[in-house]
């Protein structure tokens, strides 16, 4: 296989690069014997011949950049000077980038009322490298955890120190006892 072949299939086979190669393949001019995509380019690699890697080179760049664009810095939403101490029950698990959420009923001890707090965790991928996996935190387990508050007062916090149905687990790297 050919470098441009193995790059075409490439942005054939994925999300954003797939769509905006759908777009630009999608004008057709003349009968299907003879179908031109637009711009004159039959395939990607003719892209490649044609010297028009400027095209390829923003659509990797776009491609690239949106995880980051979604991320935000924990300083921003979450206050380290405020904190707090949490038990509860699990009611949802969400694992998705760039952070993994679940949600936690806690009886509020003022009122008596129940309160959801969504607590917020690692990525994913820094929660596998910790051991965890899809089973590791389910719906109905015990959660007691210390919190960093969020800064606009909602019950929302990044969740430090859990202990899950009584087992100390760490869900960021500087709490894994290596």
């Amino acid at each position: 296989m050919h470098a441009n072949e193995h790059v075409e299939r490439l942005i054939k086979n994925s999300g954003i690069l797939q769509f905006v190669y759908l777009a630009h393949a999608s004008t057709v001019l003349g009968t299907r014997e003879d179908q031109k995509l637009m711009c004159g380019h039959t395939s990607l690699s003719s892209v490649f011949k044609t010297g028009n890697v400027a095209l390829l080179t923003v659509i990797l760049c776009l491609g690239a950049a949106s995880p980051s664009i979604a991320h935000h810095s924990i300083a921003a939403e979450f206050d380290s000077k405020q904190r707090t101490t949490l038990s509860g029950t699990v009611t949802k698990v969400e694992w998705g980038n760039p952070h993994t959420f679940f949600y936690l009923d806690v009886k509020d001890q003022r009122t008596g009322n129940i309160i959801n707090w969504t607590c917020e965790l690692g990525s994913p991928n820094t929660l596998v490298g910790l051991g965890w996996d899809r089973a590791t935190l389910k719906v109905g387990m015990t959660v007691s955890l210390n919190g960093i508050l969020a800064r606009d007062g909602s019950h929302k916090v990044i969740a430090r120190n859990l202990l899950v149905d009584g087992k100390r687990l760490a869900a960021w790297p500087s709490e894994h006892p290596f």
